[in-house]
């Protein structure tokens, strides 16, 4: 009994295996891992300029909280204050820093290493649709790496910078997908909407922050300045915030 029961054990592993490695059980697989990691590269960016907006409102309130205070003296403590403010501006842009960095990786770079995989290796997973067009719209049947590459680089540039390229008519490389092949077709324009939403909110973000800094930056100084330069070693009082402190820019 026990072993007809560890033979039928073995064949339903076996079984198993087999469907598991059949080769349309491995595409579906390999979609179901690039889902995957495209919806985790999607969630991260997501993230990192939700973490950017979540910055700005950050630098504010750490900029402001100290205001009104005690009055510095001369020179220790404005001394004190600067360096103060100076943490909290490079943390701050360090962070901000950070969040770009992993929007332009979770938007950008995780994408169109997928897509790179994808043109290298599209007849695997469908040897009878031809998914790219030379100069003359012939389908190409394989691919060099160069080639490759350099079709997704064309690919990232169209999106990242709109349709700059189809306006003066310049090409990185001779070749553009089938518009007859539906499913690589769509996973393209996904690409392009992708890196028009990551590479322009990302950038965008970190300048927001930048500009931000400096605003909060120089009400912070005109209040310093006008501490060193007060009579009798001590700064006026300061019955609120500088308006570069207290509200945040309109823009």
């Amino acid at each position: 009994m026990l072993i007809l029961d560890a033979i039928n054990a073995s064949a339903r592993l076996s079984w198993a295996w087999e469907v598991l490695s059949s080769p349309v059980a491995l595409r579906v697989e390999v979609l179901a891992v690039g889902a995957g990691v495209l919806a985790a590269s999607l969630w991260a960016a997501i993230w990192a300029n939700r973490r950017a907006e979540t910055n700005i409102q950050v630098a504010e309130a750490d900029f402001s909280k100290t205001f009104p205070g005690p009055k510095p003296k001369l020179p220790a403590a404005i001394a004190n204050r600067k360096a103060f403010f100076t943490g909290i501006a490079n943390r701050i842009h360090r962070q901000a820093l950070i969040a770009l960095v992993i929007s332009f990786v979770a938007g950008v770079i995780v994408p169109s290493s997928m897509l790179y995989a994808m043109t290298l290796n599209y007849s695997w997973f469908d040897a009878e649709g031809a998914h790219l067009l030379n100069a003359a719209s012939h389908p190409i049947n394989s691919l060099s790496l160069a080639q490759a590459g350099l079709f997704v680089l064309d690919q990232t540039l169209r999106g990242g910078v709109f349709d700059l390229l189809e306006v003066f008519a310049l090409d990185i490389v001779v070749i553009d997908n089938n518009p007859a092949n539906v499913r690589f077709s769509t996973g393209v324009f996904a690409y392009h909407l992708m890196v028009e939403a990551f590479v322009f909110s990302g950038i965008w973000l970190y300048v927001k922050t930048v500009r931000r800094l400096r605003q909060l930056e120089s009400g912070v100084a005109e209040i310093l300045h006008a501490a060193a330069n007060a009579g009798g070693g001590a700064a006026p009082p300061i019955a609120a915030p500088p308006a570069a402190i207290a509200a945040p820019a309109n823009n």
